[in-house]
């Protein structure tokens, strides 16, 4: 038995429906639907019923069929430097550099090309009008059950740590510089960023291409909108979009 969406499934597969509506029913052969507990008809399918059928079907997904390694599985073209800690049954894909001064929790994945403890990117101009960089020796620690997309760079911290906490989903070509402190189960889609010194609670959702600006802190529970520049803080529970970002939602 298998999985597989609701329009390919076919006898032999499991599939879900969040729709209180018989012409999804109708159109799959699937051996049983992860459906909404309060249907308003009886579809003639098996039923497995939930009140949230998506949160339910990825957790029989997560139970019965996703393979996870029982040990390490780093690609051998990854490159670690001195002072990395990597912790049990982590993932780490090719073209992986993970440089020193490195802590990386329990059932961390790792996409191709990440790029997680260099140098971020702060300069001073001097006297004579040249651009001087900034000295970096923090550290980077991503704790348990942490997942980096592709071609994401996490840069150390200056002095202090850059921290992505336990559960957090950080998708592809996103990007934390130095001394970014994510809290735990946040999600960063696809093309975010953060300036230097940025702090983001738990359970936070950056939508796609959203940036936020230095020193800017964002509470427990809050959302930024897609292509969202935040220049302010935001407070917990609120939803803000455009550039600059402002205030759609709170709770």
């Amino acid at each position: 038995m298998g999985v597989n969406s609701i329009d390919r499934a076919d006898q032999h597969e499991l599939t879900f429906c969040v729709y209180d509506d018989p012409k999804w029913f109708e159109r799959t052969s699937a051996e049983a639907v992860v459906s909404l507990s309060d249907l308003s008809f009886e579809p003639d399918a098996t039923l497995i019923k939930i009140d949230d059928p998506q949160l339910g079907f990825i957790k029989i997904v997560d139970e019965f069929f996703r393979e996870r390694p029982d040990s390490m599985e780093i690609h051998p073209s990854t490159v670690i430097g001195d002072d990395v800690e990597i912790g049990n049954r982590c993932e780490i894909g090719p073209h992986v550099h993970i440089r020193g001064d490195v802590t990386i929790g329990d059932r961390c994945i790792i996409k191709s090309g990440a790029s997680i403890g260099g140098d971020g990117s702060g300069y001073v101009e001097n006297e004579n009008g040249r651009l001087v960089k900034q000295i970096y020796q923090g550290k980077v620690i991503i704790e348990d059950d942490v997942e980096i997309g592709a071609n994401s760079v996490i840069d150390r911290g200056d002095f202090e740590e850059t921290i992505v906490e336990q559960g957090t989903k950080i998708d592809d070509l996103v990007h934390l510089s130095h001394d970014t402190v994510v809290g735990k189960h946040t999600m960063i889609n696809r093309g975010c960023s953060t300036s230097g010194t940025v702090t983001i609670g738990d359970h936070v959702t950056l939508n796609p291409h959203s940036a936020i600006a230095p020193h800017v802190e964002v509470g427990d529970r809050a959302e930024v909108g897609m292509n969202s520049t935040v220049l302010d803080n935001v407070e917990a529970g609120t939803t803000v979009v455009g550039s600059p970002a402002k205030v759609i939602n709170s709770d």
